[in-house]
């Protein structure tokens, strides 16, 4: 690591002392049953996911698949003056999830 020269040679060491304070920091505060790499903990893979918080991301998942499926199936069967905005960049959008569907709902169709 270099040290940050704002004026002195001890202004550049105090510098460098408070990164690597602060970094010691950010590694001390991480779980110490996860593994950490470069001082970060890493993502939790599905086994260590507790039984209700499977539910809850399969819960979520189903519901943005369903969202997204009635939005396809109302932009599909809406004539295209019924839509603000051209089609193809609605059903781009609803890869954005859970915003794309929602704002086609919100703003992308017009009552007829």
């Amino acid at each position: 690591m270099r040290p940050i020269a704002v004026g002195t040679a001890r202004t550049a060491v105090t510098v460098r002392v408070l990164i690597v304070r602060h970094r010691w920091a950010i590694r001390s505060s991480c779980r110490p049953d996860l593994p950490t790499v470069g001082g970060m903990t890493r993502k939790k893979a599905w086994g260590d996911l507790s039984p209700r918080q499977r539910k809850v991301v399969v819960a979520g998942a189903a519901a943005e698949l369903a969202v997204t499926a009635w939005a396809l199936r109302d932009l599909r069967g809406r004539p295209a003056d019924g839509v603000r905005g051209p089609k193809p960049l609605w059903v781009a959008s609803f890869v954005v999830q859970p915003f794309g569907p929602l704002a086609y709902f919100a703003v992308g169709r017009r009552r007829v």
